[in-house]
């Protein structure tokens, strides 16, 4: 897990860094203003909102398929059946779910 968001911090800070020069090679070239140096153009929004959707979307399904196991597993890891009222691995009580 801390390997994960270092490679994102890592990953964060190069998007970043890759920006800001090509805005200030922008600003310097004369291409933009201190003003506009901070937006962006509608390639960059089109980019940022599919970036964003499917990030979305993976957590969506990572959610979804993590719900789904823990329905169906004890906290031990054992697999449960649909009946079972507790673990045959540790003798857990099952958590109550909603239908």
């Amino acid at each position: 897990m801390k390997r994960n968001l270092v490679r994102a911090l890592v990953l964060a800070a190069m998007v970043v860094v890759s920006v800001g020069s090509y805005n200030i090679w922008s600003y310097c070239d004369g291409r933009c203003s201190s003003r506009t140096f901070f937006t962006l153009g509608p390639p960059g929004l089109i980019l940022l909102a599919g970036i964003s959707l499917a990030v979305t979307a993976l957590l969506v399904l990572k959610f979804r398929r993590l719900s789904c196991y823990y329905r169906n597993h004890c906290r031990c890891g054992q697999a449960l059946g649909q009946s079972w009222k507790f673990c045959s691995a540790c003798g857990q009580s099952r958590p109550r779910t909603s239908a």
